[in-house]
């Protein structure tokens, strides 16, 4: 291998290696304790509910690396049936938050998002709020496989404008977690320029549909001092990607 392989092989390794969410998960929808990922769960539904509304979708819909299912939220909200509605994560504690979505129709399964136990052609939705835990070209040929043609992949991820000016300008990065016992963990986030995603997706067999964006300016206050740049209010803080299989 030349040097940059080597390193790049080495990164993958100590991502691959990195804690789950699992070591986040009882603490992760404290909003007191991790506003960020507060922040960031509002802006990703509020394009999911933008898409959701104005495309129509085809059931079953997997949502993956879920844990307290925002697809499910807002279909109660919305008051849409959850018959049809598969959500996965790969964090027991994190998919329990969703166990009371059960008396409603959900379907709840332990899974990752890179290997969802499902046939090919299964889905006629899949959707991914904020996932770039497993934002991998093995995730993506997943989606492909598992798509009926015409089927649609909702993906956000919080922005590579944001990711790059708050961590450094990295293909592949982490997410730190202060915990509120102290310790601070890494765990995986794979956040990419935008040509590079569409990239990935397009070698899956999808195509990109829309991207849209949601800026600073439109995030709910209280903000996370993690999202306060100085960048200004037109930072853009999550992308989504509406992506299509032929």
């Amino acid at each position: 291998m030349t040097d940059f392989a080597d390193s790049l092989h080495e990164e993958v390794i100590a991502i691959a290696e990195r804690p789950s969410y699992e070591a986040v998960a009882r603490e992760y929808y404290d909003p007191k304790l991790h506003p960020t990922c507060r922040n960031f769960r509002l802006a990703s539904q509020t394009l999911l509910r933008q898409w959701l509304t104005l495309i129509s979708v085809e059931y079953p819909i997997i949502e993956t690396g879920a844990g307290d299912s925002v697809i499910a939220e807002m279909f109660v909200e919305q008051g849409r049936t959850l018959n049809g509605l598969i959500i996965t994560d790969e964090s027991p504690t994190m998919l329990a938050y969703s166990d009371k979505y059960a008396k409603d129709g959900a379907t709840s399964i332990l899974a990752s998002a890179e290997d969802l136990p499902f046939p090919g052609g299964f889905a006629g939705t899949l959707a991914a709020s904020l996932g770039d835990p497993y934002n991998t070209s093995t995730f993506w040929r997943a989606a492909s496989r598992l798509l009926k043609p015409e089927g649609y992949v909702f993906y956000t991820t919080p922005s590579y404008e944001w990711a790059s000016a708050f961590r450094g300008d990295l293909r592949l990065s982490d997410s730190e977690f202060q915990l509120s016992d102290g310790r601070r963990i890494d765990l995986r986030s794979i956040i990419i320029p935008e040509a590079e995603q569409i990239e990935m997706i397009d070698d899956a067999g999808l195509h990109v549909r829309e991207i849209s964006h949601v800026p600073l300016s439109d995030i709910q206050s209280p903000l996370s001092p993690k999202l306060l740049l100085n960048q200004g209010q037109g930072l853009t803080v999550v992308t989504g990607y509406v992506v299509r299989k032929s």
